[in-house]
């Protein structure tokens, strides 16, 4: 099909730049051009682009359920859908990961929704620990894309990333016993 895509962000078009199967003329622009008029419309979002955006999406959340961490009780206000009422008050990671958290730009919303199911899951199965899964998320999931920037294998990442969470799961199931 096309060889490649390249957006124009001053107009906020995307234009796919190639050529047309069992054709060696170029598509012309007018023939591919989509307009996102409406920012939850599907695009197609780029490498660099889409993984800055889940990563900021998903340090929103973490970053909101943060201050629960630790033995002193500290709030988190979630702002109501209807503006003259009052913030909600919570201190439960797992409870804020339940409200309707829901961020403009799409793409971040992607990787808040991640961290959100993350701590979902968490506060179901155990009913406790959703902010220090959140907070972990995030450590390995910069660590991790850190190394792939260096030049890092993913796939021996993550064999190793694998292999490492049996290694805590064995010794917590010692711990507990």
């Amino acid at each position: 099909c096309c060889s490649g895509f390249r957006p124009d962000p001053s107009s906020g078009i995307m234009a796919a730049v190639g050529r047309d199967r069992g054709s060696s003329s170029p598509l012309r622009t007018s023939e591919v051009i989509h307009t996102m008029k409406n920012p939850r419309d599907p695009h197609v979002v780029f490498q660099p682009a889409a993984g800055q955006a889940l990563r900021r999406g998903a340090a929103l959340v973490v970053n909101a359920v943060r201050p629960t961490l630790g033995p002193r009780p500290r709030l988190v206000a979630v702002e109501r859908n209807r503006r003259t009422d009052a913030p909600e008050l919570l201190d439960q990671a797992g409870v804020i990961a339940r409200r309707l958290i829901q961020i403009e730009h799409a793409d971040e919303d992607i990787g808040a929704m991640l961290v959100r199911h993350l701590m979902w899951r968490m506060y179901e199965r155990v009913g406790d620990g959703a902010a220090t899964a959140a907070v972990l998320f995030k450590a390995l999931y910069e660590g991790g894309m850190r190394y792939i920037a260096a030049g890092g294998n993913a796939m021996t990442l993550r064999k190793r990333l694998e292999a490492a969470e049996l290694e805590v799961q064995k010794t917590l199931a010692n711990m507990a016993q």
